[in-house]
């Protein structure tokens, strides 16, 4: 069974992935929930995924805050 997290955080991965803005300025393939090896920039990297529980007393809820890398061949 996958858990939650991994599978919403390949959800993102899909999602970041199928943004034709996004990927007009980084190429198809290029959004990952892992740095990639070998792989020439650019490209986008979930670098952190923190869960943070949010409950109330009527319902349970988390919180989610991601950090991604952006790495680009060009100087900044």
């Amino acid at each position: 069974m996958t858990h939650a997290i991994a599978a919403l955080q390949t959800s993102i991965v899909a999602a970041l992935d199928a943004d034709p803005d996004l990927s007009a300025l980084i190429g198809s393939n290029a959004v990952f929930d892992m740095a990639p090896k070998g792989k020439t920039a650019p490209f986008v990297v979930i670098m952190r995924h923190d869960l943070i529980a949010r409950n109330t007393d009527l319902s349970p809820g988390n919180e989610h805050r991601l950090q991604l890398g952006v790495w680009h061949p060009e100087p900044s």
